[in-house]
């Protein structure tokens, strides 16, 4: 089973994981099967995902936030907010394409935000950054901490820059 967490108003249900990636197809679709049934358990009508975009962009400092939705009037009314489409080229597998889907064959409205990173080899805390004020954007509300994400950005970046990343530590 999953692990979920509640905002203290219940206006937000966030799934948390549990103990894993799953590891094969029949394991992501019962994962993807348990956050349905709960979103619908709690009457949700709406459900976010988010996820990275493998991109060659120099963005520098300021990676952008990509949107997908489960209909083209729920596309249309985010880019109205300011939101750029991803790709039509663009692929959305596992979690983050399933769970779209899964959503709309039960009646659900869904938003895939995926933000753009250059190297998954290496945390990408600008991009976790830009997620988190489009989905406060998105559902007004408000998380703490996410100015902590630019110091962690700036110690990743420095390793990098110096040659002393090595994949496996975390500041």
């Amino acid at each position: 089973r999953c692990e979920y967490r509640y905002s203290a108003d219940g206006s937000l249900m966030v799934f948390g994981g549990g103990t894993g990636q799953p590891q094969t197809n029949q394991e992501l679709y019962d994962l993807c099967g348990d956050v349905i049934a709960t979103a619908q358990q709690y009457s949700a009508q709406l459900v976010y995902t988010l996820g990275a975009f493998h991109t060659t962009r120099q963005y520098g400092k300021s990676p952008k936030s990509l949107v997908a939705a489960t209909s083209i009037d729920l596309s249309e009314r985010i880019q109205e907010l300011g939101f750029e489409p991803t790709p039509g080229s663009s692929l959305i597998t596992g979690f983050n394409g399933l769970i779209l889907g899964m959503a709309k064959e039960a009646g659900m409205q869904g938003i895939g935000l995926y933000a753009e990173i250059d190297n998954p080899q290496v945390p990408q805390f600008r991009s976790a950054k830009s997620l988190l004020i489009s989905l406060e954007k998105l559902t007004y509300q408000k998380f703490p901490g996410i100015d902590e994400l630019d110091s962690l950005a700036a110690r990743i970046e420095s390793e990098v820059e110096r040659g002393m990343w090595r994949g496996d530590t975390f500041p």
